[in-house]
């Protein structure tokens, strides 16, 4: 672990995404690139963020140019699903990496206009944000 962080922390910066995207690939964090999109329009971030996966498996996707600000067919972006699931670890992680925990949910669902807070509450995951 420490190799493979003194190489992404030493490597410019297309050789740190490279390296980045194949340790995602490894680790089965995507299947073919970080852009990849399920049926519901989840990015492998989403997935990871949902899964409760730890920071350094969202560090890596993120290196491996993951957008933080993207939502799915929800309107919903990954810091709403951690929060909904209740992993206040992967929060934490994505507000470091960037991501914007003041978002609100963007759809025509009943969830529009919630922020991951309000959607953590209503799951009852209240103590994770």
């Amino acid at each position: 672990s420490s190799f493979i962080e003194g190489t992404l922390n030493s490597s410019e910066e297309g050789q740190r995404r490279a390296l980045a995207t194949n340790l995602c690939l490894v680790k089965g964090l995507m299947q073919r690139s970080v852009d990849e999109v399920n049926e519901i329009g989840e990015t492998p971030i989403f997935a990871a963020a949902a899964d409760g996966r730890n920071p350094r498996d969202l560090e890596l996707l993120a290196q491996a140019n993951a957008r933080l600000d993207v939502t799915d067919n929800h309107g919903e972006t990954c810091v709403m699903k951690a929060a909904k699931a209740g992993h206040a670890q992967a929060i934490r992680a994505l507000a470091a990496l960037g991501a914007d925990v003041t978002a609100k949910v963007l759809d025509d669902c009943d969830d529009a206009g919630w922020s991951a807070v309000a959607l953590a509450a209503y799951a009852g995951q209240a103590e994770s944000v």
